[in-house]
């Protein structure tokens, strides 16, 4: 009849417990692709597509645009230098913080984009979708709105110039939202 060794069960036991316990680290995952491409394909990034949790850069040379399609996923930060980051699909969180600057823009073109942490952006184009979240929301270049909704707890402020206009929906529910530039008003808001 075999015994079992007591002092190897409690080891197990203790490391198993220590796992659960412990942090994990996020990764930071950052853009190669030296062209356009899709967020969710893997061979795009570093590391394999962003994973929940995780750090994403998006500097790459040239003006390129991800597009964020399919899917729901939150990470911990988005930087995005010089390229364009459209959103025309799923659900994106970012827990913290969220910067667009240089010669890109964040375009949503359709899902949900949902900012938690400080975020600044220079350029923002909302045609439709869902711009949400607790956190607050800085744009300094210009932008427009067509159409989509702005909602969540936390707040938007325009300080370049805003071009509101289309025949779309727009929508504020709860968020506040301020336009300190130039703004343009074309058609009525819904």
């Amino acid at each position: 009849m075999k015994s079992r060794n007591p002092s190897f069960s409690k080891t197990a036991i203790a490391v198993a417990v220590a796992a659960l316990v412990l942090p994990t680290q996020a990764a930071t995952v950052s853009w190669t692709l030296a062209a356009s491409g899709f967020w969710d394909t893997a061979g795009n990034w570093s590391t394999g597509a962003p994973q929940t949790g995780d750090d994403v850069v998006i500097n790459v040379a040239g003006l390129q645009t991800i597009t964020y399609r399919t899917g729901s996923l939150t990470i911990n930060s988005l930087a995005v230098t010089n390229n364009i980051f459209d959103l025309t699909g799923g659900a994106l969180t970012v827990s913290g913080a969220y910067t667009n600057t240089g010669t890109g823009a964040t375009r949503l073109n359709g899902g949900a984009l949902t900012l938690n942490g400080a975020s600044t952006l220079d350029v923002l184009t909302l045609n439709s979708g869902t711009l949400g979240g607790t956190g607050a929301v800085v744009v300094n270049g210009a932008s427009t709105w067509t159409n989509g909704t702005m909602n969540g707890t936390g707040s938007t402020v325009f300080n370049g110039a805003t071009a509101v206009s289309g025949n779309g929906l727009r929508g504020i529910i709860g968020r506040a939202v301020t336009f300190a530039g130039t703004t343009t008003w074309t058609n009525t808001v819904n």
